[in-house]
């Protein structure tokens, strides 16, 4: 009877079951096998762009953006005094002094939001029932990084102009930064769990990149204090050479740099929360229906 039942059993099953498991596991999966080669580069990266990394990477981002200050701040006085000297005018001199004193007020209120702002993540848990959102977000993030580097070297061969090569490397390191939380949605205490409603997961991913922002205040402050930085000495040399008439153009890119930077973490500070305030009303209201059945099965 068995004999005749292995006769009448089809060659392709006769074939599948004579192949190693491994090997028919194979066949099935080469429809994607780009999807398998990114799956395991994500695995690689998770395991090298951790929490360690990134709050090593990002307080030293914000260490540089504090010695910037102190930096521009000098320049900007030396600018204000070099002008007044030029120009035989001490409105100059009035405004570099000024310039001084706002960047070192700022700079110590900026640090204070961005203390802040790692207390405030830390107290606000949200949940999401998949990480495959995430995932793609990752993988979007780290080519927007790389489409930045790579844009900005073409721009400063294309206009001359080395400040685009600067610019690009601080956008790809902003990226990258954002690619490292998708992976590690941990450091913004967000918790994967098996089961989340519909509503949950929305909060959820809102509050990631809410949180996301105030994460990445250290990188932006970092970051647009060395491009600003960067424009400032450009306009300090071209005010002492013998184009110092189009100095301005430099001073202003810097300043909006300089000020975006240093507005940042309180300007992100004050927007997280009063957008929190509402994703908590809206939790609330989705938490009313499970505390209705609470109350019901103890009476």
């Amino acid at each position: 009877m068995n004999e005749n039942m292995e006769v009448l059993q089809p060659e392709t099953e006769k074939a599948a079951a004579g192949k190693p498991a491994g090997e028919n596991k194979l066949e099935s999966s080469k429809h994607l096998l780009v999807i398998n080669i990114i799956e395991k580069l994500l695995i690689k990266a998770k395991a090298r762009w951790n929490q360690g990394f990134f709050d090593e990477n990002a307080a030293w981002v914000e260490k540089v953006g504090h010695y910037c200050v102190l930096l521009s701040a000098v320049l900007g006085f030396l600018a204000g005094l070099i002008s007044a000297i030029k120009f035989d005018q001490m409105t100059p001199l009035g405004i570099g002094i000024i310039w001084m004193f706002t960047l070192l007020v700022l700079q110590f209120i900026a640090h204070k939001f961005i203390v802040a702002s790692a207390k405030l993540i830390k107290s606000t848990e949200s949940q999401m029932s998949s990480p495959s959102f995430l995932d793609s977000l990752s993988v979007v993030n780290i080519l927007v990084g790389f489409g930045c580097l790579i844009g900005g070297i073409f721009l400063a061969i294309k206009t001359s102009d080395w400040t685009f090569v600067i610019s690009g490397i601080m956008m790809f390191w902003a990226f990258e930064y954002f690619a490292s939380l998708s992976m590690n949605p941990k450091m913004l205490n967000i918790n994967v769990v098996e089961q989340a409603t519909a509503g949950q997961e929305a909060i959820g991913l809102i509050s990631f990149f809410m949180k996301g922002m105030l994460k990445l205040v250290p990188v932006y402050f970092g970051t647009w204090m060395v491009i600003g930085t960067f424009h400032l000495i450009d306009a300090l040399i071209t005010l002492i050479g013998k184009n110092s008439y189009m100095f301005m153009e430099p001073v202003t890119t810097a300043s909006y740099a300089i000020l975006a930077a240093l507005l940042s973490p309180f300007v992100i500070y004050l927007v997280f929360m009063f957008q929190y305030l509402f994703l908590d009303v809206i939790n609330s209201i989705l938490d009313i229906p499970a505390k209705i059945g609470s109350i019901s099965k103890n009476q």
